[in-house]
């Protein structure tokens, strides 16, 4: 049993396996001391391994420089687990005077693939919320924002930050960093985003050279949430009228358009939204309802102010 427990305790508690599930750990030990599991079980062992990984962890940060100086102080929190370790978390940054978040990249990984880097010519910018830590409080309201790359057709995440705002200057601080460390053919570079306003404005201004462009996944997402609220009253009528539905099935491959004349493809995206309109003003059950949708929407919100050159994904 001293063995059986000596050996579950290291391997819940050594670099990189502190996340490793308690019951795996012990069922695959207990086949090395097949003796021990008998006066030791897995209640016992979960009880132990939980105890000490609470006594290995660093004491919860309260601020985003709390944050920063566990990360310089133990520095297997801020390398990667490869063999030989690489610095993973870089600096802090600041937007308007203020701490705003914590950027993490492999400087390593950067300088090895440098020659591929510079051929790329689609990148990508996503926020996600799911991923970001309770602690410190300051990031509640803001995200997890990733800079990737897409190399043979596979997306490689490159910069990361953990920002505590989700504005137009911390992106831009964010992106003077990415302008800075990673070497790409800005000039010949795609960046693609969703549509937050901030966002799109930070891309404009830090990599002038490249082309903006929206995601088609992003715009499906906003023009289906558009629909399932309940003030808009246009979600039952797809679900329920055939033509209806057309409609939106044809206001969702828009961005496949070009935004504007093209040579290997003789529509453009507003003509496909003419195209639209004149089919849905010429079903009476459906015209007067579904007004409010396309003109009021799709082309107030997605063609006058987003701009048909943000939401085409054509070629």
């Amino acid at each position: 049993m001293v063995h059986l427990r000596r050996s579950i305790g290291l391997a819940g508690t050594s670099t990189g396996r502190t996340s490793n599930s308690i019951r795996n750990i012990y069922n695959n030990e207990i086949i090395a001391n097949p003796d021990g599991a008998r006066n030791y079980t897995f209640l016992q062992s979960q009880a132990s391994v939980q105890r000490m990984r609470h006594c290995r962890r660093p004491p919860n940060p309260d601020t985003i420089e709390d944050l920063a100086g566990i990360l310089n102080e133990h520095m297997a929190y801020a390398s990667t687990l490869q063999h030989p370790p690489s610095r993973f978390f870089q600096q802090l940054f600041e937007a308007e005077g203020e701490t705003v978040g914590l950027v993490f990249f492999n400087l390593d990984a950067i300088e090895k693939y440098r020659n591929e880097l510079l051929s790329v010519r689609v990148a990508g910018i996503d926020g996600t919320f799911k991923t970001v830590p309770k602690r410190p409080s300051q990031l509640t309201n803001g995200c997890l924002l990733t800079f990737h790359v897409l190399f043979h057709n596979v997306s490689f995440p490159m910069v990361y930050a953990l920002t505590s705002k989700m504005t137009q200057a911390t992106y831009e601080s964010f992106f003077h960093i990415v302008l800075r460390i990673l070497p790409l053919n800005y000039a010949q570079l795609t960046i693609v985003t969703d549509y937050e306003r901030g966002l799109m404005n930070a891309v404009r201004s830090i990599f002038n050279e490249s082309n903006l462009q929206g995601c088609w996944f992003h715009f499906c997402q906003a023009v289906i949430r558009y629909c399932r609220r309940t003030l808009n009253s246009v979600f039952h009528l797809f679900q329920n009228s055939p033509e209806a539905n057309r409609v939106l099935r044809m206001v969702l491959a828009l961005p496949h358009l070009p935004a504007e004349v093209h040579p290997e493809c003789q529509f453009t995206m507003a003509e496909g939204f003419n195209t639209i309109i004149e089919y849905a003003n010429g079903i009476e059950e459906i015209s007067e309802r579904l007004q409010g949708f396309l003109i009021g929407y799709i082309q107030q919100f997605w063609f006058n102010q987003i701009g048909a050159s943000c939401i085409s994904v054509f070629g």
